[in-house]
């Protein structure tokens, strides 16, 4: 038993003799977790299981119909770049329509 109160099996002296030295059990051919890193004596191939694939869902969200988030998903991108465009556009343009008020505002 050790002092973080691990206890190990020492089954006869060879193992004992390793463990006093502190031989890393995984560079010892004949120790199981060398044959299991090493993949040694696999008698049998044990298939992955197979993991499915997550399937997406559309699904309606508060103001927007399902036929609706279909719709816009299948916009062309030329379409939905080009709004972006005009609404940077009149964005910008409120923008500076309001900086000119606030400037009269503040000369007055």
């Amino acid at each position: 038993v050790r002092a973080d109160q691990r206890s190990h099996w020492i089954i006869n002296k060879k193992i004992e003799k390793h463990f006093l030295d502190k031989k890393n059990p995984r560079k010892v051919p004949w120790t199981m977790v060398y044959r299991k890193i090493h993949k040694k004596g696999l008698t049998e191939d044990t298939k992955r299981k197979r993991t499915r694939k997550t399937q997406k869902v559309t699904r309606a969200i508060v103001g927007a119909s399902v036929e609706m988030i279909t719709k816009r998903r299948t916009k062309r991108k030329r379409t939905r770049k080009t709004q972006k465009v005009t609404r940077a556009i009149v964005g910008a343009s409120v923008e500076m329509i309001t900086k000119r008020r606030t400037k009269r505002k503040r000369t007055r």
